[in-house]
C-alpha cells in the first residue's frame, strides 16, 4: 500500500478490502488439478489491481485476499475494477468464477507493519454476508468516504442486519456501478427475527385493533386479549406480533397452550423456547434466567385451561425480567397487577359481511351484500369463526336457509365457557350435521392429537383406510368447512382444531371411537420417531429436526398416555429412540422422561427398561449428577448383557463423558474399544465422520498438525458425501481447529461456516463446540473484546444446559479474556473456582499456556498475598455465581466499547 507505518503497536485508521471466492471448497473438490493454477491467477489479478489503486494485498487464504488502503475511495475503485476483471476473465474449466467483496474502515494496531484488531475480524464477517459478484460497504466506510463527485458508482442502503456473535447491529450498503450486477438474493448468514406463522387467507376487519394493540406496548409489558371463543383472538395476536417484530431484538415467540394441563405448562413453554433446565434450578427458575437475557415478545395463546398456573408464571416473568413483554389470549383476564386488558369485540357488521363474502368465494353464485346476509351475520353474533363456518355452506344453501338451520334446536352439551356462546355452538352443529359419516369420524379422530398435525399424521391417525390422495382430499374438505385450521409455516403445513372446536367435537365421539383413535395416535408416534432417528443422521436432517419440533407436543402426549396406560414397551421406545436428538439439541425435557420411567417402574426387573437406563444416565450427566449417571449406565450395560439387548451407545457415551469431563475414574478400556468398533461396523457416513473428527481433534491437541489436517479434510469429504449438516459442521470444526496455528484467517472462515451450519440445523451441541474454538481463536488473534460476544452466548447456552465440561472451558476462556481486559481479580477468581471445582476437561494447549502466563504476570505484579486473598473470595461460589460474574464483567466491557 502507499506510505509506510511505524514498527510496533501503532494505532491508526485504515480501509480494508476483503475478497472471497464463492463456492471455492466445492471447486477444489471437483477440479483438484486445475484449481492451483486458477488460484494463482486469481491472486495475481487481485494483487495487481489492488496495487494499481494504491493498496497492498497482505493476506492470502485459499479462497480470498485481504488488502489495505489509506482511504475508502481507492478501495471502492479497486473493488469495482476487480469485479470487472474477474467477470471478463476465462476461468476454464470452471464455468465462471464469482467473488464477493467487502470494504470496511476502522482502527487497527500495527505490529511490525502488519495490521491486527477488531476491524479486520468485523470486516471479514461483514464481507461474508455478500453474494458472488456483490460489493458490500460498511457504515464506517461510507462515513469515511470522501468522493470527488465524478465516480460512476452509488451506494444503495440495504438496511440493518444482526451479525452472528457481534453485539451491535450493522448497517449494510451495496456499491452499485455500471457493468456490474445490481440485484442479488438476500444477504448470507444474517440473524433476523422470524415472523410467526399465520393463516394464508387475509385478516379482515381488524386493522384498527392491530394498531391499537401495538400502541399498548409503548408503555405496557403485559397485554391480555380477552374475548369469547371464535372472536379471533389467536389470529389477532399473531398478526400484531409480526407487526411488532422490529421493536424486539430477539423477535417474538409463540407458545400455544390449548389443552395443556397445569402440570405441563412449564414443559410446554420451555420446550417451545428451547430452554434447558440448569443444575440446582427448577424448570421455572431456568426459564426466568433464560428470559432475563432476551429482548423478546412472548405470546401465550389459549390460556383458558391452565389459567391459574399461567398467571403465576407470567407474574414471575414480569417481576424477574426487565425486557420481556408478554401478550396473552384468554376468555378472561389473568388478574395480574399491571395487566392491560384488551377486550376484543365481534366484528362490525360491515366487516362481518365482507368476511362472509370472502370466505364464501367457492360458491357457484357470487354472494352479494343483502339484508338476508346481514341478518345472518347478526344471528352469528358477528363472530369471525362462526361466520367462516357458516360461509363454508354458502355453496349449497341460501341465506334464508342458513338462517333457518341456525334457528332454535336441541343443542349438544358443551363444557366450559363455550356453552354460553350459542351462536358458535349453532355454527358447529350446522357443520357437524352436514358432514358425511366417514368425515365425522375423521374429525373426531383429530382430537387424539395434543397439538398440531400434518397431512401424514392425519392420514395415519384419522384416515388409515384411505390413500394419500383421498386423505388429503378429506382434510382439505375439513379445512374448507373451517372446522380444521391450516397453519402454513416453515416446512410442512400444520393443521389443528381451535380449542372451542376441540371441546365440541370430542363430545361427539363414542368412547370406543376415541380410544381407537388414541391407539392409532400412539402407533403413529412410534413410527414417526423411528423414522426421525434415522433421518436426523442423513441429508434431510433439517426437515426432520423441524418436524420433530412441530410434533413435540404430540410426542409428549403419546409418552404420557403410554405411561398412564402401563404400556412399558411404547413408553420406553418413545423416551429412548430420539436420545441423539435430545443430546444434540440440548432438550433436557426429553431426557427427563427416562428418569420418570425409572421413578415409577425402576424396582421391576424388566428388560424393557434397559435402554431407558442408558438415556437416563445421559440425562444425569447433563445435570452433573455423576453418581446416578454411573449407576444407571452400568445398569444399562448389565441389562444389555443379560438380555442380549441392542448395543447401548448412550450408556457408553455417558461413561466416557463422565471420565473425560467430570474427573471420575477412567472408563473401562472395553467401553472405548466397543464404541469405536460399533461405529465402524455401522458403515454410516454419520458415524465415520464422528470417528475422523475425534481423531483430528486429538491430533491437533497433541500438536500433530499434519495428521489433524489430513483427518479434518477426510472428515469434510465424508460429510459432504453424506449430505448431513451436523456431520459437515462437526467436520468443519475439526478442519478449522487443525488450521488455527498455520492460517488463523482460514481457520476462522471454516469455524464460522461450521457455526452457521450447526445453527441452521439446530445442533446446539456442535454450535457450542465451535463457539469455544472461535472464542479462543479470536482472543488470540484480534483481542479479548472480539471474543466477548461469543463467550456471553456460550455462558447463556451452557449454563442453562448444564454442560459442565464445556462450561468449564468457557469460564477458563472468560478468565483469560478478562485478564487481557485488565480485570485481574476476576481472572484469578474464575481460575481458582474452576480449579477448586475439579472440572477436568482438557483445554486447548495454547489456552493452557496462556492461562499459566496470565497468572504468573498477575502474581508478579500483584504479589502472592493479593492473589491468595482474592482466591479466597470464591469459597462460597456456585456454578451460577461464576457464570454470572463472568457475564456481568464481559457485558460491562462490551458496553464500554460501544459507548466509545
Amino acid at each position: 500500500m502507499a506510505g509506510t507505518h511505524a514498527a510496533t503497536d501503532d494505532r491508526l485508521p485504515m480501509t480494508f478490502l476483503f475478497t472471497d471466492i464463492e463456492g471455492s471448497t466445492r471447486m477444489w473438490e471437483r477440479h483438484p488439478s486445475a484449481m492451483p493454477s486458477i488460484s494463482r491467477r486469481h491472486d495475481e489479478l487481485i494483487d495487481r489491481t489492488v496495487a494499481m489503486h494504491g493498496g497492498r494485498a497482505f493476506h492470502w487464504a485459499g479462497d480470498g485476499v485481504i488488502a489495505s488502503f489509506d482511504a475508502v475511495a481507492p478501495a471502492l475503485r479497486a473493488a469495482v475494477a476487480i469485479q470487472h476483471e474477474v467477470g471478463a476473465a476465462d476461468w476454464a474449466p470452471l464455468d465462471e468464477l464469482r467473488i464477493r467483496i467487502g470494504v470496511h474502515h476502522g482502527v487497527v494496531v500495527l505490529r511490525d507493519g502488519e495490521p491486527y484488531g477488531w476491524a479486520l475480524n468485523f470486516g471479514a464477517r461483514f464481507s461474508a454476508l455478500g453474494q458472488g459478484g456483490q460489493i458490500l460497504v460498511s457504515e464506517p466506510a461510507v462515513d469515511a468516504l470522501d468522493l470527488a463527485g465524478d465516480e460512476p458508482f452509488v451506494m444503495r442502503r440495504l438496511g440493518f442486519v444482526r451479525l452472528r456473535d457481534i453485539a451491535q447491529p450493522a448497517v449494510v450498503f451495496q456499491l452499485v456501478a455500471p457493468g456490474l450486477d445490481s440485484e442479488f438474493s438476500s444477504l448470507r448468514d444474517t440473524f433476523q427475527p422470524l415472523p410467526l406463522p399465520t393463516a394464508p387467507n387475509s385478516l379482515i376487519g381488524r386493522s384498527d385493533e392491530i394498531r391499537q394493540l401495538g400502541e399498548r406496548f409503548a408503555t405496557d409489558r403485559l397485554v391480555t386479549v380477552v374475548g369469547p371463543p371464535g372472536v379471533g383472538k389467536s389470529r389477532l395476536v399473531v398478526e400484531s406480533a409480526n407487526a411488532l417484530l422490529g421493536s424486539f431484538a430477539n423477535g417474538a415467540r409463540l407458545c400455544s397452550l390449548a389443552g395443556v394441563e397445569d402440570d405441563r405448562v412449564l414443559d410446554a413453554i420451555v420446550t417451545n423456547l428451547g430452554v434447558s433446565t440448569r443444575p440446582g434450578r427448577t424448570v421455572e427458575q431456568s426459564l426466568i434466567e433464560w428470559l432475563g437475557g432476551q429482548d423478546l415478545l412472548l405470546v401465550l395463546d389459549d390460556c383458558e385451561r391452565a389459567q391459574a398456573r399461567i398467571s403465576e408464571i407470567v407474574r414471575s416473568i414480569l417481576e424477574s425480567t426487565a425486557s420481556i413483554t408478554v401478550l396473552c389470549t384468554s376468555h378472561r383476564p389473568l388478574g395480574i397487577d399491571g395487566e392491560t386488558i384488551f377486550r376484543l369485540a365481534p366484528l362490525t357488521l360491515d366487516a362481518a359481511v365482507e368476511l362472509f363474502i370472502d370466505r364464501a368465494s367457492n360458491s357457484s353464485q357470487p354472494i352479494a351484500d343483502s339484508p338476508g346476509l346481514r341478518g345472518l351475520c347478526e344471528q352469528l353474533d358477528r363472530l369471525p369463526f362462526s361466520i367462516e363456518v357458516a360461509a363454508a355452506h354458502a355453496a349449497l344453501h341460501s341465506m334464508d336457509e342458513l338462517s333457518g338451520m341456525l334457528g332454535p334446536r336441541d343443542r349438544p352439551e358443551v363444557t366450559g365457557p363455550n356453552a354460553a356462546l350459542q351462536s358458535l355452538v349453532d355454527a358447529l352443529v350446522l357443520s357437524f350435521e352436514a358432514l358425511p359419516a366417514d368425515l365425522r369420524s375423521m374429525l373426531v379422530a383429530t382430537t387424539a392429537f395434543a397439538g398440531s398435525f400434518d397431512r401424514i399424521g392425519f392420514r395415519d391417525v384419522c384416515a388409515p383406510e384411505l390413500s394419500d390422495a383421498q386423505a388429503t382430499a378429506a382434510l382439505t374438505d375439513l379445512v374448507n368447512r373451517s372446522l380444521v385450521q391450516a397453519e402454513p409455516g416453515d416446512g410442512r403445513t400444520q393443521f389443528r382444531l381451535l380449542h372451542g372446536v376441540w371441546e365440541f367435537v370430542v363430545h361427539q365421539g363414542t368412547p370406543d371411537e376415541l380410544d381407537a383413535a388414541r391407539q392409532r395416535f400412539i402407533r403413529w408416534t412410534l413410527e414417526l420417531i423411528g423414522e426421525a432417528a434415522v433421518g436426523l443422521r442423513g441429508p434431510d436432517e433439517v426437515m426432520w429436526n423441524r418436524r420433530i419440533g412441530q410434533q413435540f407436543d404430540n410426542i409428549r402426549a403419546a409418552f404420557d398416555r403410554s405411561l398412564e396406560a402401563g404400556d412399558l414397551d411404547a413408553a420406553s421406545a418413545i423416551c429412548t429412540e430420539l436420545w441423539d436428538y435430545a443430546f444434540m439439541r440440548l432438550n433436557v425435557e426429553y431426557l427427563r422422561w427416562a428418569e420418570r420411567m425409572i421413578e415409577i417402574y425402576g424396582t421391576r426387573d424388566e428388560m424393557t427398561l434397559g435402554p431407558v437406563y442408558g438415556v437416563a444416565a445421559l440425562g444425569a450427566w447433563f445435570r452433573d449428577d455423576v453418581g446416578s449417571a454411573i449407576e444407571w449406565a452400568e445398569r444399562a450395560l448389565a441389562e444389555e448383557r443379560t438380555h442380549g439387548l441392542d448395543f447401548d451407545l448412550p450408556a457408553r457415551l455417558t461413561l466416557t463423558n463422565v471420565a473425560v469431563y467430570s474427573g471420575a475414574d477412567a472408563p473401562p478400556a472395553e467401553v472405548l474399544s466397543e464404541t469405536v468398533a460399533y461405529e465402524r461396523s455401522l458403515g454410516e457416513p454419520y458415524f465415520q465422520v464422528d470417528i475422523e473428527v475425534k481423531n483430528s481433534i486429538m491430533a491437533a491437541w497433541l500438536g500433530h498438525q499434519e495428521a489433524a489436517l489430513r483427518r479434518g479434510i477426510r472428515a469434510v469429504r465424508l460429510a459432504r458425501e453424506s449430505g448431513n449438516p451436523s456431520s459437515l459442521a462437526f467436520a468443519l470444526w475439526a478442519l478449522g481447529s487443525a488450521l488455527e496455528t498455520d492460517d488463523p484467517f482460514q481457520a476462522e472462515a471454516h469455524l464460522g461456516n461450521a457455526l452457521s451450519i450447526a445453527r441452521g440445523c439446530g445442533n446446539r451441541w456442535i454450535a457450542a463446540l465451535v463457539q469455544m474454538s472461535l472464542a479462543s481463536l479470536r482472543r488470540r488473534t484480534s483481542g479479548a473484546i472480539d471474543a466477548a460476544p461469543i463467550l456471553l452466548d456460550l455462558l447463556e447456552v451452557l449454563s442453562r444446559a448444564s454442560h459442565q465440561s464445556h462450561l468449564w472451558h468457557s469460564l477458563k476462556l472468560c478468565a483469560l479474556a478478562l485478564g487481557n481486559l485488565g480485570d485481574d481479580a476476576l481472572c484469578v477468581q474464575l481460575t481458582a473456582w474452576v480449579r477448586d471445582a475439579e472440572l477436568t476437561m482438557p483445554v486447548l494447549p495454547v489456552d493452557e499456556v496462556a492461562a499459566r502466563a496470565q497468572l504468573e504476570r498477575i502474581r508478579a505484579e500483584r504479589g502472592d498475598q493479593w492473589v491468595d486473598r482474592t482466591e479466597m473470595l470464591t469459597a462460597t461460589w456456585t456454578r451460577n455465581t461464576a457464570a454470572t460474574v463472568a457475564r456481568d464483567a464481559l457485558q460491562h466491557h462490551l458496553a464500554a466499547v460501544s459507548a466509545t
